[in-house]
């Protein structure tokens, strides 16, 4: 998948994405409690685990879209960062593997208001 600067990206239509924070199976996996999350996705009927991050990044997208600078803000702002910290190339890569799971979709192009 290439990296456009006018990527919107946003949950898939149609779709909600229902998140649970789960610390009992997380410690059970020897990860930190705060750090395992699980996902459904309505229109698959999938359930996912994510970490804490990726979560984060799913619901900013609850929004009706947001370009991958904007997003990339957000993140840094979330992990106090400095925003030249957080750059858009990694949020590219978490965003194109989310993708892959059918969680989210883009389009080149506006944000919607």
């Amino acid at each position: 998948m290439s990296f456009s600067p006018n990527e919107v990206w946003f949950v898939t239509p149609g779709c909600e994405i229902l998140g649970r924070h789960w610390p009992e199976a997380a410690a059970q996996a020897g990860m930190e409690t705060d750090d395992l999350f699980l996902v459904f996705h309505t229109g698959s009927g999938d359930t996912h685990a994510v970490d804490a991050f990726r979560f984060f990044v799913l619901s900013s997208l609850k929004a009706p879209g947001l370009r991958v600078a904007e997003l990339c803000r957000r993140v840094a702002q979330h992990l106090e960062l400095p925003p030249e910290e957080f750059g858009q190339t990694e949020l590219h890569a978490l965003l194109s593997d989310l993708y892959g799971l059918g969680l989210l979709d883009y389009r080149i192009g506006e944000a919607e208001a």
